[in-house]
């Protein structure tokens, strides 16, 4: 239950869609991002020690870096990412970070037998992550079915912040809406392993077409979901509880 003067605070439209089917008025939805933590900015070429202590110097990186959790999905990711080295020999998919289908994961790999070019390293410190950021050409953010309006995973944030390129694989959520909008990637069904495929070829064959699409990102999250917007919207809502003007 929620009283009049309560503010209710969705992530984003998909979210507050979520929030109105069970019973909250629309009238009373905010939609405010999450922002981008940690070191911003990406290091790359020969300043990023990364590239060579990971052995991926010079090859195409997918990146994902975050949680491997419930809610995310991988065997799309996986499958495209297999059939994409038909073309893509030196593509690399990187997995930072871990969660509970990290090891589900890695056994999926292992059978396919692409031990060579998937790796899996920990989560680094943030103030390491314009490294890990660094290495990346295309990033990654999956969610499975149902999870939708419930989550909306940060990692794009980050990702956005750092002028990355996404590719997004899941059902119409609010990542795939901010993809959308900000036109700075690929917007990927589950099980649609073809569509991922041509997706990172795509990438893989025009770098400076993707590399467009990775600034149109930052463009777009620096003018929609940057911390200080989303922190004077929070500002209004207190302020409007409290019955005085915003101070931002």
């Amino acid at each position: 239950a929620y009283g009049a003067a309560t503010a209710v605070v969705s992530l984003g439209p998909v979210m507050s869609d979520r929030l109105v089917a069970k019973g909250v008025d629309r009238g009373r939805v905010t939609e405010i991002s999450n922002w981008a933590t940690g070191r911003l900015g990406r290091i790359r070429g020969v300043d990023n020690p990364l590239a060579s202590k990971w052995g991926v110097r010079g090859r195409f990186v997918l990146l994902y870096s975050g949680n491997m959790g419930i809610g995310h999905e991988f065997e799309t990711l996986v499958e495209g990412f297999r059939q994409a080295l038909e073309t893509c020999p030196d593509a690399v998919l990187i997995f930072v970070g871990r969660g509970r289908r990290l090891a589900e994961v890695r056994r999926h790999v292992d059978s396919l037998g692409l031990e060579g070019s998937v790796l899996f390293f920990d989560f680094l410190p943030f103030a390491e992550l314009p490294y890990s950021m660094g290495l990346a050409d295309l990033a990654v953010v999956t969610l499975r079915s149902g999870f939708e309006g419930l989550i909306a995973p940060s990692k794009f944030l980050g990702y956005a912040a750092r002028g990355l390129p996404v590719l997004y694989i899941g059902p119409p959520s609010d990542v795939g809406y901010f993809i959308s909008q900000a036109d700075c990637g690929y917007r990927l069904e589950i099980g649609n392993s073809g569509g991922v495929c041509r997706a990172i070829i795509t990438a893989y064959q025009d770098r400076a077409g993707i590399a467009a699409r990775g600034r149109a990102g930052l463009d777009y999250y620096r003018a929609n979901l940057a911390r200080e917007i989303a922190m004077s919207k929070y500002d209004r809502i207190v302020s409007g509880c409290l019955g005085r003007p915003g101070t931002t």
